[in-house]
Parts: structure tokens; C-alpha cells; sequence
């Protein structure tokens, strides 16, 4: 099972995405900003497959290199509101705006694009 972290204070968005995320196979935990998703992974104890972040949250940058460290499979993926942020993280798996709409097609595209990015799903 591989498991995704959405970090972004757009809360709205992350429960959107992750829904969708839950409904393909893939358990989805949302966090609204880097703090919170450090505590909520000391908390759980969980190993991620891929962090989906916003890189204008304050220390992105650095959460995802800490993520790497712990977690040498990660992928990342980031999702920016605007073309300018899209490039503020480096070495990325997937970079992608934030969707104007929220609706079913929408989302399963992302999904989509996030499945390309994930291996097959195996024993970690």
C-alpha cells in the first residue's frame, strides 16, 4: 500500500484531492501546513510514498529534504496556485497548478498523473 501526505492551507483542496486519493487505493492524509504534517507524522509513525506539497508553505523546501532523508523512495509532487512557485523545489517527481475546478474529471486527471508517478504498488 503506498501511502501520500497532501500538504497545503488550501483545506478545501487537500480534502478534495485526497477523496479522490482514498477512492483509488491510495490512504490520504491531509495536513494545512508543515508543522502540522511533522506532527501528524510523529503521531501516526507512518512512512510516506509521496509528499504532495504546496512550495509556498513556509519551510516546504525544508520539510521535503527531511522527508527524503527518512524516506529514501519519496516522491514529491508539487502543486503551486501560481506558474512562479511551481519552481521553488527541486528535484521533483510531478509539478502541476492547482485546478481552477474542483470536479470529477478534474481530480481523476491528478489522480492520473499522481499513478504515473507512484510504482506499482508492492511490499515496502
Amino acid at each position: 500500500m503506498k501511502t501520500i501526505l497532501v500538504v497545503d492551507s488550501d483545506l478545501g483542496f487537500v480534502f478534495w484531492l485526497g477523496h479522490g486519493l482514498d477512492q483509488a487505493g491510495y490512504p490520504a492524509f491531509p495536513a494545512k501546513s508543515v508543522p502540522d504534517a511533522k506532527t501528524l507524522l510523529d503521531e501516526l509513525k507512518i512512512a510516506v510514498d509521496l509528499l504532495i506539497v504546496n512550495p509556498a508553505l513556509p519551510d516546504a523546501a525544508g520539510f521535503v529534504e527531511a522527508l527524503r532523508g527518512l524516506h529514501h523512495r519519496l516522491k514529491v509532487v508539487v502543486v503551486a496556485d501560481n506558474q512562479a512557485e511551481l519552481g521553488q523545489i527541486q528535484d521533483v517527481d510531478l509539478r502541476w497548478r492547482k485546478p481552477e475546478r474542483t470536479d470529477e474529471s478534474t481530480r481523476q486527471d491528478l489522480i492520473a498523473r499522481i499513478k504515473r508517478v507512484l510504482p506499482p504498488f508492492a511490499a515496502n
